[in-house]
């Protein structure tokens, strides 16, 4: 695989991060009343997150 395919992949994935930090709250749990569900779900956000910027980070390089 390439570096521009897996920079897009990278970017993707970053993507359905940003839209599922909107999406799971509003919709999936709304319901939850406990806030097990919620302390869950954003420390595997904030994880993943991490993940996938830093390996964008690896994957930086200046123009020469």
């Amino acid at each position: 695989m390439g570096l521009k395919t897996q920079r897009r992949w990278t970017l993707a994935i970053l993507g359905v991060l940003i839209v599922s930090a909107y999406v799971v709250p509003y919709v999936f749990l709304s319901r939850i009343e406990s806030w097990y569900g919620s302390f869950l779900f954003w420390i595997l956000f904030s994880l993943a997150s991490i993940l996938v910027i830093s390996r964008i980070a690896c994957q930086w390089r200046d123009p020469e």
